[in-house]
């Protein structure tokens, strides 16, 4: 029998971004794991590929005051970046949907305030965007109608206002939005409803 593949170590610049995670996110679960030099199967919450590049943060914790830190975007291969009600407050980084990777975005049940950037719209692979549960405020933004890949937009009770983009009726692989309790008003775009894929609509 051929020895078992040694599990990676996380790659340095990976490894940065972990730390100032660590150091920011002071209540976060498994922080106490992410340490340099250490197989990433050792790290709770984390997952990496075969190569140590970060591909997943999945956790959850008590992060009252906490924001998400500058230098996310240094995660080139992370396709998870699911933190639920854990407190974290600010707003969402531009720089985040910069991420060439990332399918999956949870962030529900949190504080985070401010309107959704323009640059929601870079995320191509995005295939997860919850952010339902948090204090968003604005109109959602048209770039958001490039997100080709979406199959689950869940923005439920937040402060979003304004009309729905007539964009988002690219969406053609959407499935479920959820867009109750918030102040969208205006007409619903005609082109929503051949959505072929849209199984569940809630809000509008």
């Amino acid at each position: 029998m051929p020895p078992l593949a040694r599990a990676a170590r996380v790659l340095d610049p990976d490894m940065g971004v972990l730390e100032k995670l660590a150091t920011a996110w002071s209540g976060i679960e498994g922080r106490d794991t992410w340490i340099r030099g250490s197989d990433c199967d050792n790290m709770a919450t984390v997952k990496c590929d075969a190569d140590g590049h970060v591909v997943s943060i999945d956790t959850t914790g008590s992060l009252i005051g906490a924001s998400i830190p500058e230098g996310m975007s240094a995660l080139e291969r992370l396709t998870v970046l699911a933190v639920r009600s854990s407190g974290l407050k600010g707003s969402l980084p531009a720089a985040l949907f910069s991420l060439p990777n990332l399918k999956h975005l949870v962030l529900s049940g949190n504080q985070l305030s401010g309107s959704i950037p323009s640059t929601v719209g870079e995320a191509e692979r995005l295939q997860t965007l919850f952010l339902s549960d948090n204090q968003l405020s604005g109109s959602l933004p048209s770039s958001m109608g490039s997100l080709s890949a979406l199959r689950h937009l869940i923005l439920s009770n937040n402060g979003l206002s304004g009309s729905i983009p007539e964009s988002l009726s690219n969406l053609q692989k959407l499935e479920y939005m959820g867009m109750d309790n918030n102040q969208i008003n205006g007409s619903i775009p005609e082109n929503l409803g051949n959505l072929q894929k849209l199984t569940y609509l809630q809000g509008l």
